[in-house]
């Protein structure tokens, strides 16, 4: 072999080298991201299973994962470390948008407004704080809370201006009044007012909702609570009717709990008039009861 075939020979060796190299390369690249993709739809898939288990009755626990994961909340589906999203449309959660951690504190609680309409999801992370200001709000809603969620804690106002972030990967202050001046806290810290408007309409679990949600979190629960509340209301207006037909008597009349049912559905449907839904709400409870004592079938 002459020195001209020689260099062609091993600049064909260098080559043929280098593509086997660079798929050798982009082979445990492909591989190494394919199983990334996979242990975050295992977390996911955990995640989603852990807290359906605990919608079965109202439970909570910490959700241990497998390793520090970044969890992103949406309307109907979270992300997991930006790689893998996993849709639950059917889930009423109040989250912040952000998580960042291997310990999920979850909290499955009923919701009736008046009749069941579902569990609404409370999640939070061990190394997320929230600060609930100091009054008698305050404390009536850390009473609520369950002891497990140990990252809430009441503050006074006072001390707020020597607040000790360290430990905590986000930080957050929730005041039950305008009246209160937070604008010397520090930009990192998010700030959440609820007002006398919220206690108008709200429930307590929808007040409970802003205190572990952000804002786009908690407006899309609530969108989700006012059709879910809808859909109840006409399955019950329904059976109000097959009751009517076929059970009415002189101490059972359904004729007013039915046209409840369709005003309920119709404030539910359009959003109006928040005030009128709490009305009617108490209405179908008192109309319910005086079924029940009336030895009649109930609706609900």
């Amino acid at each position: 072999m002459n020195r001209a075939q020689m260099q062609v020979h091993w600049i064909f060796v260098i080559a043929a080298g280098s593509l086997i190299l660079i798929f050798l390369i982009g082979f445990a690249v492909k591989y190494n991201d394919l199983q990334s993709a996979k242990l975050d739809a295992d977390i996911a898939r955990y995640i989603d299973n852990a807290i359906n288990g605990l919608k079965v009755n109202e439970q909570f626990k910490i959700v241990q994962l497998s390793e520090i994961t970044n969890l992103e909340f949406g309307c109907d589906d979270f992300i997991v470390n930006k790689n893998y999203k996993h849709r639950w449309p059917e889930n009423i959660v109040f989250a912040p948008k952000n998580l960042n951690g291997d310990n999920l504190i979850v909290w499955a609680k009923k919701f009736e407004l008046p009749f069941a309409i579902d569990k609404l999801i409370f999640i939070s992370e061990v190394n997320s704080k929230i600060y609930l200001v100091d009054d008698i709000y305050a404390r009536e809603f850390k009473s609520y809370i369950p002891s497990i969620f140990n990252n809430i804690e009441v503050i006074d106002i006072g001390a707020l201006s020597n607040l000790d972030k360290s430990g905590y990967k986000k930080t957050k202050v929730v005041a039950f009044s305008n009246s209160y001046n937070l604008n010397f806290l520090e930009s990192d810290i998010d700030i959440v007012y609820i007002d006398s408007d919220d206690y108008a309409f709200l429930s307590k679990d929808l007040i409970l909702g802003k205190i572990f949600s952000d804002e786009e979190s908690f407006t899309c629960s609530i969108e989700k609570i006012y059709e879910k509340s809808s859909l109840v209301a006409r399955i019950y207006f329904e059976k109000s009717l097959y009751l009517r037909d076929c059970c009415s008597n002189y101490r059972c009349n359904y004729n007013s709990i039915s046209a409840l049912l369709r005003s309920y559905d119709n404030f539910m449907t359009n959003k109006i008039n928040n005030n009128q839904i709490n009305i009617i709400k108490e209405d179908l409870v008192q109309k319910n009861e005086v079924l029940f004592g009336n030895d009649c079938r109930v609706v609900f």
